[in-house]
């Protein structure tokens, strides 16, 4: 059904964080979370559960028949929704494990099932990681960042390093800062999914573990979170919201939102021509 890679290009702006709150909080289905970060896994260590069996052994399973089934038995149950294949530790094993997945092109078998809904968390998305394959075999990619300057500047190069061979790539952002979405979405001609609040205590419960799927929509980022999975989930494909997700806004700036937007939704993040808002550029 799909297949969702969420990374970074610079710093942690929270993409575990984010990845944990769409599995928890998509609707209707089981959601499996993929742990592919190059540089090693912590959600086994955070969630106090076992690495294994988790992606050494998918790896090694999908290099001998890439079947999208092997994914219930290389992962481990969280609840009844969430299943978590966990990356190893150790930067060198997972690195190999994330090499040997793609090669396998499981991920595209995957994007193939019509029963599967996979988020994959990549942690940072460089030139030379091995992780960049999953992003061409998905059905989308989001790239996290907060609207500073320093990260912006890398997400520019990045985007347009990945414009081609990946399908969709759309940006989150995480926070408030100068530029608007508006602006970042037409400074980098990639459209903004979702903006989400700076909520550090949810992001500390969601890596916990400790809000089970119905009570994570409580936490402000969970919310949000779930609005976004909502939207994603709406349509075949991820069809793209009419409108950017704001809800740590004021409610008369998402009133003014929701005034203004018309349009119904279009494919999966081509979002509405956005136009700067402002005399500011980013980068």
């Amino acid at each position: 059904m799909a297949v969702l890679v969420l990374g970074s290009v610079k710093a942690s702006p929270g993409v575990t964080t984010l990845a944990m709150a769409l599995a928890a909080t998509w609707p209707g289905r089981r959601v499996v979370l993929v742990e592919a970060d190059p540089a090693g896994g912590d959600l086994a260590a955070r969630l106090q559960v076992a690495t294994g069996p988790g992606l050494v052994e998918l790896a090694a399973a999908a290099r001998r028949a890439a079947r999208p089934e092997l994914v219930w038995r290389h992962g481990q149950r969280l609840d009844a929704r969430v299943w978590l294949v966990a990356a190893p530790v150790g930067a060198e094993q997972a690195r190999a494990a994330v090499a040997a997945l793609a090669a396998s092109r499981l991920v595209a078998a995957w994007a193939a099932d019509p029963q599967l809904v996979v988020v994959v968390d990549v942690g940072r998305v460089e030139p030379a990681s091995v992780a960049l394959p999953l992003l061409g075999q998905a059905t989308g990619t989001l790239l996290v960042a907060r609207p500073c300057v320093a990260e912006l500047a890398h997400l520019g190069r990045q985007c347009t390093a990945l414009s081609t061979g990946v399908a969709e790539v759309g940006l989150v952002l995480v926070g408030r800062g100068r530029f608007s979405a508006a602006e970042i979405a037409a400074t980098l001609r990639v459209p903004v999914v979702a903006e989400l609040p700076l909520d550090r205590r949810g992001a500390a419960a969601l890596l916990a573990g400790e809000p089970a799927p119905q009570r994570a929509g409580r936490l402000r980022l969970g919310r949000a979170a779930r609005s976004l999975a909502e939207r994603l989930a709406a349509s075949a494909g991820f069809a793209a919201p009419d409108q950017i997700a704001r809800a740590d806004r004021p409610d008369e700036a998402a009133a003014a939102d929701a005034a203004g937007a018309a349009e119904p939704p279009k494919a999966w993040l081509a979002s509405r021509p956005l136009a700067p808002q402002g005399p500011g550029r980013v980068g």
